[in-house]
């Protein structure tokens, strides 16, 4: 938890002062400067890693580092290295050149449907979240690197209550994140906000949208799912599922416990995905960038099919609204829940 806030604390400094470049039209050195603590920070990931390739185990005094060095594969761990690499050159090249960030606006404008993303790339903001997007990617990279994959991933908990903390946490962050990045209370009022992020009540058009939506999306999952235990075998598929499973298992306890999951994560990802990214990055890469923050599915057919979903789900926002992609969402969560608690009740399960 205090590694957390520590890290909103830093990302909300650096977006303050973003904020304020756009505000005065004039540099803030300082946001350049805690840029670079993120190559620092890679740089560190990056010696780590190497530790996991160059050393072996049993060279090792320390019972607790021999041990996560034994999990971690060296085809994986040197993976990193390469893209931490990528990622260390491309961070200082941004902070250096304005160059990148014009090239992904010729990008952007050339691949996304109407209406044209409204990315500036002269814009302070939208240059952080470039650079906050390439290091969160990095970040789980790391994340799954130094854990030993999927089988070493723990997103097991002793309590549902525990779960339900963790999950409020990371979607406080989201939103936090959220309104700092628009601007609130800074560059733009309340109302403001509520239209930039465009959000509203719920009306018929965004209920028929998000029920439609989910309903669609979840078939579409079933039938994805089915091809895929047909022709990858079982031990497999549950080696690549297990930490999806382990937060299944923190919820299902009780319908209620789904149903806040199902509401937690569909406003508070919404809100920063779909709300806040999509109409500066445009459908396709905010989708990327929402496939790969979910680290429990990792490089498997699972992340294709999220992808998937997550196209879906900014369908529904470009066609109707925010909410109605909070709404598709937090249905599309909710089904594998009330299925299960139906299933558990008349006894198939």
């Amino acid at each position: 938890m205090i590694v957390l806030l520590v890290a909103l604390l830093y990302i909300g400094i650096m977006i303050h002062l973003a904020n304020l470049e756009i505000i005065h039209q004039k540099k803030q050195p300082l946001l350049n400067a805690m840029q670079i603590g993120f190559v620092i920070l890679l740089i560190m990931w990056l010696m780590n890693a190497l530790v996991f390739i160059l050393i072996p185990p049993d060279q090792v005094n320390d019972p607790t580092l021999a041990t996560q060095i034994g999990r971690v594969d060296s085809s994986t761990a040197l993976f990193f290295v390469a893209i931490a690499m990528l990622g260390i050159g491309t961070i200082l090249y941004m902070t250096r050149s304005d160059d990148p960030y014009y090239w992904l606006a010729r990008i952007i404008s050339r691949k996304a449907p109407s209406p044209v993303p409204t990315y500036n790339p002269d814009s302070s903001i939208h240059r952080l979240a470039v650079i906050l997007m390439i290091f969160q990617g990095i970040a789980i990279l790391w994340t799954l690197t130094s854990s030993g994959g999927l089988e070493g991933l723990d997103l097991s908990y002793t309590s549902s209550l525990q779960a339900l903390g963790d999950l409020a946490s990371g979607g406080l962050v989201y939103i936090t994140v959220t309104l700092m990045g628009i601007g609130w209370m800074v560059r733009r009022d309340t109302r403001q906000v509520i239209q930039r992020l465009n959000l509203r009540l719920p009306t018929l058009k965004d209920w028929i949208w998000g029920i439609g939506v989910a309903l669609l999306l979840y078939v579409m999952l079933l039938i994805a799912t089915t091809i895929w235990t047909l022709v990858v075998p079982a031990e497999v598929i549950e080696q690549q599922t297990v930490a999806s499973s382990q937060l299944f298992e923190a919820f299902n306890s009780s319908l209620i416990l789904g149903f806040l999951l199902a509401v937690i994560t569909g406003v508070s990802e919404e809100i920063l995905f779909r709300g806040a990214l999509q109409p500066v990055f445009g459908i396709i890469l905010t989708s990327l960038f929402f496939t790969i923050l979910h680290v429990q599915y990792a490089l498997t057919p699972a992340t294709l099919i999220l992808f998937i979903v997550s196209l879906g789900f900014s369908w529904a926002r470009q066609r109707a609204s925010t909410t109605a992609a909070i709404i598709a969402h937090t249905i599309y969560n909710f089904i594998p829940f009330l299925l299960f608690t139906l299933a558990t009740n008349t006894g198939v399960a």
